[in-house]
């Protein structure tokens, strides 16, 4: 985290060494006038100025002239610039076409059209279109134009809701489908209970008396008498249509001027590079003529080409401005000489590539001729490749058939699939949510359902039905019956059984023990089964233990032990009493035994008050019994000699007056905690500043620490702090701080 600084550094002209400028890829969005970063993405300083950031450059651009020269590879053209530095612009063919150099001063544009072939036909089939002309291959797709486009060729139904659309979809310009039903304005969108007609220009509009089915007649407002020989003027009026032309002239830029009479055709024929095509388009009549003939040229670095057709500039983008000394040609093959003062460039033709110039303007022009010789089909579609004659149409096998080649995508309920409709015979949409599984054939092999649940089935009925979770839960889990879960190990509780258990366990689920321990504090051993007495079981009384694998017990081994009858009584409940007499001690025990210990007189020992502690100093037995006894008092203890020490009262404690009497522990670190907390309250201070001012801490030194953080953030500040006297110090900010600064005042020494 970066140390924040809320006012000025002063670094009393030292240097700043090894430092880095802040990087940042975008801009700071809030700045101060003079601030600098350096930009990461141009590479530039850049400095705040009163209104924007600016670029700090080094240097000056030196560039005054520029040589245009041969670059080392390829067809390029060099600028080099006054400083040395270096520019190429790349001259690059495309399809046939390539670019070399034939001189030092001329590059050479050349054609290399491989078509040659016989192909005389390309038909395409239902909703399929052919593009293309005859100098290049054609290309077949779907049809989405005319009278046979792909939904034209389709067979006539009558739509209901439940049928599907295709629509653009445009968040994400997708073709997608939706039933007609969820379309705006389709299905049951209301009943009409008004129309009205308005007429407009040219129409008048009547409609019979009706709320729900009116009969709504439109027709033309026109004056006079439409008929064969009159049309509708632009008034709104019926007119004859005048006379015929009789003739009209059709000239070009070279030949004789013919006369188009009444009734005679005129052909546009194409010429090389060049294709014409007539049509009509809402009833509109034209002819297209296209110029196929202009190759691709490709824009390199810091060039621009402009300019249609046969027609094109190339220009240079490159920002750096001067005097250009020289300029040579560069190509892909050959070397270019450099024209200093004057000369001529000349751009030759190759094979298919013709040349001309006209004032500053140099024409390339492709004579790019040949005929068609394959046709290939596109995605989805088979026929091709066609080099006679031949027929495309929607590929349905394979591993490009029009189903496998489209888009992979998740299934949902409302997507629609192709079947083959018996009843009709025909192919036909359905859609996915609408088809059961009981439709399909008996599985042949293991049927999963991934990681999902099959839900809402019914209870079994039949042998070989499913179970249902509930139907097992009802019958087994819970109901009494033994489940075998699998072993327990009681050392490390596994699986968790004891202590408030986590998974969930029914009644007469039953573990084994595999491993010995405890189980809610009671041992058990390898072998013995635990099961449950009810569901959810939290205590040992929820438990069952059925003990295996005990042993008699011998003086080393932990088992099962029997007690004699002449001296033990067993109750029913297992309790084990002594009988009276049952034990004879000499006889029926090992050792030395004292029959009876006791006193002749009481014993009186203890605190003695003033006199110190009374203690035992010699005892007399006969037969176990004392019969004699000596005590002694043990002095006070004093600081020369060991005795019996009182313990000092809090008071005494605190005070430390009393010489003869001890204290405890808790005493000493009470006292210390009071001593320890009034020396720290006399030596800290701290309090919140808004804004720039003195702080009052009142320790009577200028021997102190001062440390600033955020109140919000809680990140160390910086600040100026003067120590203004040995009672204040003074907090400087060079602007009021966004949150309250904590200042915090520690006394040294």
């Amino acid at each position: 985290m970066a140390i924040k600084y809320l006012n000025s550094i002063n670094l009393n002209q030292n240097e700043l060494q090894f430092a880095v400028i802040q990087n940042l890829a975008v801009a700071p969005a809030t700045a101060t006038e003079g601030q600098i970063y350096y930009d990461t993405v141009t590479d530039k300083l850049q400095l705040r100025t009163a209104s924007a950031w600016v670029p700090i450059l080094s240097g000056t651009d030196t560039n005054t002239t520029y040589t245009l020269a041969t670059a080392p590879t390829g067809t390029a053209i060099r600028l080099t610039g006054s400083d040395s530095t270096t520019n190429d612009v790349t001259l690059t063919g495309a399809g046939t076409t390539t670019v070399t150099r034939t001189s030092g001063t001329q590059l050479t544009i050349t054609t290399a059209d491989q078509y040659v072939g016989t192909v005389t036909s390309v038909s395409a089939g239902t909703g399929i279109s052919v593009t293309g002309t005859a100098t290049v291959t054609p290309t077949v797709n779907i049809l989405y134009a005319g009278a046979s486009n792909a939904i034209l060729a389709a067979t006539t139904a009558t739509p209901v809701g439940a049928d599907t659309l295709w629509f653009s979809d445009a968040t994400d310009s997708t073709i997608k489908k939706a039933l007609i039903s969820s379309f705006p304005g389709f299905g049951a969108d209301g009943t009409v209970t008004n129309v009205t007609g308005v007429a407009s220009t040219f129409i008048s509009t009547s409609i019979a008396t009706a709320t729900t089915t009116p009969a709504i007649t439109v027709s033309l407002s026109a004056t006079g008498t439409p008929s064969a020989s009159t049309y509708l003027r632009g008034d709104n009026t019926w007119a004859s249509v005048p006379a015929g032309y009789a003739s009209w002239s059709l000239q070009g830029s070279a030949g004789t001027t013919e006369v188009i009479s009444t009734g005679e055709i005129v052909n546009f024929f194409a010429g090389a590079g060049i294709t014409t095509t007539a049509s009509n388009s809402l009833g509109v009549n034209y002819l297209s003529i296209v110029n196929t003939g202009v190759l691709a040229l490709t824009a390199g670095t810091n060039v621009s080409i402009t300019g249609t057709n046969s027609n094109l500039t190339i220009n240079a983008t490159d920002q750096y401005q001067g005097t250009v000394t020289s300029i040579t040609l560069a190509a892909g093959s050959g070397t270019g000489t450099a024209i200093t003062s004057s000369g001529t460039f000349t751009f030759a033709g190759g094979t298919g590539i013709t040349t001309s110039v006209t004032g500053t303007t140099v024409t390339i022009t492709a004579s790019n001729l040949g005929t068609v010789t394959s046709v290939a089909t596109g995605t989805g579609l088979t026929g091709g490749t066609i080099t006679g004659s031949g027929t495309i149409s929607v590929n349905y096998t394979g591993a490009s058939n029009i189903v496998a080649a489209a888009t992979a995508a998740t299934g949902l309920a409302v997507d629609s699939i192709f079947i083959h409709k018996v009843a009709t015979g025909n192919a036909s949409k359905a859609l996915i949510s609408g088809i059961t599984l009981n439709q399909f054939g008996a599985p042949t092999a293991d049927l999963s359902i991934g990681t999902f649940k099959l839900t809402n089935v019914v209870n079994p009925t039949s042998a070989q039905d499913a179970a249902t979770k509930n139907y097992v839960d009802t019958t087994f889990a819970g109901s009494g019956a033994l489940i075998y879960q699998g072993g327990y190990n009681a050392s490390t509780n596994t699986p968790n059984l004891d202590n408030t258990p986590v998974i969930t366990i029914n009644k007469g689920f039953t573990y084994t023990v595999t491993v010995d321990g405890t189980f809610f504090t009671e041992q058990v051993r390898v072998g013995d089964l635990l099961i449950a007495n009810i569901n959810t079981p939290t205590v040992l009384a929820d438990w069952t233990r059925v003990q295996s694998n005990i042993d008699l017990a011998t003086t080393t081994t932990v088992g099962i032990a029997s007690f004699a009858a002449a001296s033990f009584a067993v109750s029913g409940a297992g309790e084990v009493t002594i009988k009276s007499g049952g034990v004879v001690l000499g006889t029926q025990t090992t050792g030395s035994y004292n029959p009876t210990v006791g006193t002749n007189s009481g014993i009186d020992i203890g605190n003695a008050g003033a006199g110190g502690v009374v203690v035992l100093n010699t005892v007399s037995l006969t037969n176990g019994v004392i019969t004699a006894f000596t005590s002694e008092n043990i002095q006070s203890s004093t600081t020369v000699n060991p005795g019996v020490i009182l313990i000092a009262s809090d008071a005494e404690a605190t005070a430390g007056s009393v010489t003869t009497k001890a204290v405890t522990p808790a005493q000493l670190i009470s006292n210390a905690t009071t001593v320890a907390n009034t020396a720290i309250t006399s030596r800290e201070f701290k309090q919140s500043l808004a804004a720039s001012g003195p702080v009052l801490h009142n320790m009577n030194s200028y021997d102190v620490m001062v440390q600033l953080y955020d109140s919000v953030t809680f990140e160390t500040v910086y600040a100026d702090v003067v120590r203004t006297n040995s009672n204040t110090v003074t907090v400087t900010f060079s602007a009021v701080p966004v949150n309250q600064v904590k200042v915090l005042i520690i006394k040294i020494g």
